[in-house]
């Protein structure tokens, strides 16, 4: 078969219907149609989930403001002459 007895597909590379018209393609369900958790499964996981994020940034907050802190009084103690 040659280059010329091949037919052409079309630009967008879709599957055309025998009158020309483009078929529609099939898309995969959206995922939240295809969970495998019931509702109230995944809502408490979700909020344990936020609930452990609330916790990490008061956490780290916390250990910024002590870093500061103590960054504050190490450079009170310079200025006062005193090592430690």
């Amino acid at each position: 078969m040659s280059r010329g007895d091949q037919p052409a597909l079309p630009p967008s590379r879709e599957i055309t219907s025998s009158i020309g018209a483009l078929a529609a393609p099939k898309t995969p369900p959206h995922p939240v149609q295809t969970s495998t958790l019931p509702r109230d499964e995944r809502i408490t996981l979700i909020s344990l989930l936020a609930l452990c994020f609330g916790v990490m940034a008061f956490g780290g907050f916390r250990l910024w403001r002590r870093s500061v802190d103590d960054l504050m009084r190490s450079e009170g103690s310079r200025r006062d002459g005193h090592q430690g």
